[in-house]
Parts: structure tokens; sequence; C-alpha cells
């Protein structure tokens, strides 16, 4: 089964939108000197093949939406969010600041570029996670309930203790502050008297 049209059309998004990114990224001045920038362009190499593989893929697994997904939030995002930052820093720098190595143009345009990337690739990270999540249904919940007690053909014990509530004296019980009748939902504390 080829991939949601929903869902391949994100894909599609992301892939249009690495190449201009990486080659931005590549014609920086501080290109040669950045092994960040360098390490950047590489995980968006990786990840751009990692799409085209599931777009290839005429039958994806739920492991493989996961596998991207957790590469998307766990690697393309924050990458792609530092970058954002640090070109924001880059280009409040100011001109004699020998810590620029970039225009602050040059950033600025860079970071069009990269939140469009960021947008669609949450975008992306949101419809894998529902793909996955769709077909693997959650287990339920673990009971907190007791096992219930045991019938009377299981060999229970059948004898009821002797309980009479009528005998029961209501008691005015005050739980800090709160008179009784102040308790939420109309609640009503009876105890029985130990002696």
């Amino acid at each position: 089964m080829a991939l949601d049209a929903t869902l391949a059309a994100s894909v599609s998004a992301v892939l249009n939108d690495l190449p201009p990114v990486i080659d931005h990224i590549q014609k920086r001045d501080d290109y040669a000197k950045s092994t960040a920038a360098q390490n950047t362009v590489a995980i968006y190499n990786d990840y751009s093949l990692a799409l085209k593989t599931l777009q290839a893929s005429q039958n994806p697994t739920s492991k493989e939406y996961e596998a991207l997904d957790d590469a998307t939030k766990g690697t393309v995002l924050p990458q792609t969010a530092d970058l954002i930052s640090a070109n924001i820093a880059m280009s409040n720098m100011g001109q004699l600041n020998t810590s620029r190595t970039i225009e602050p143009t040059y950033a600025t345009a860079e970071n069009k570029l990269l939140t469009k990337l960021l947008d669609d690739c949450q975008t992306l990270s949101s419809l894998l996670a529902a793909e996955y999540a769709g077909s693997n249904p959650p287990s339920p919940p673990p009971s907190d309930l007791p096992d219930p007690p045991p019938s009377p053909s299981e060999g229970a014990n059948t004898d009821t203790p002797n309980f009479d509530i009528d005998s029961y004296q209501p008691e005015t019980i005050t739980v800090g502050d709160l008179d009784p009748y102040q308790l939420p939902g109309d609640t009503t504390i009876y105890v029985q008297d130990k002696n």
C-alpha cells in the first residue's frame, strides 16, 4: 500500500525544502571552517535519503513511520531550531564583532528557508505519529480493580457477617476546618462506635 495522500504531500514538501536549505548552508562564508554547518548538511542529506526511501516504499510499516518520526523529532527539528537561533544571534551582532561569521542579511535569508523547513517537518512529524499510532492501537490500561470475589460454586466463604446498618448512629466528624455538610458531593460520613 502506498503512502496516504496527505502524508505523501508532506514528505514531498520537506523534500522540496531541503535542497535550497542545504545549498544555502554550503554557500555560507564560514562553511569550510564550521563543523556544525557541515554536520547539519550531513544530517539533512541523511534525512532526505530516509524520506525518499519512505516515499519509494510500497508497504511502509509502523516501525518505519516511527523511526522516521524519531529522526524528525530527535535530530532534524532540534538541529533546525538551533541553526535558526544561531542565525538570529549572528544577525544581532554588531558590524565589528569578530564572532560574526556571516552577514546579517544572509542569516535572515537562511532563516526564512529554515523556518519553512521547520514548519513542514513539524507537520510531517504529526502525520507520521498519527500513522504509526493508528496502526498500533494502544493496549487497554491495566485494571486497577481487585479481582472479583470467587463465586459460591468456587468454594467461596458464604458466611455473611451479622451487619445491621440501622444500628449505626451518624456522628459529626470534623475534617480540618470543614463541617461534614460542606464536603463536596453531599457526602455524609458514618462512623461505627467502637464501644
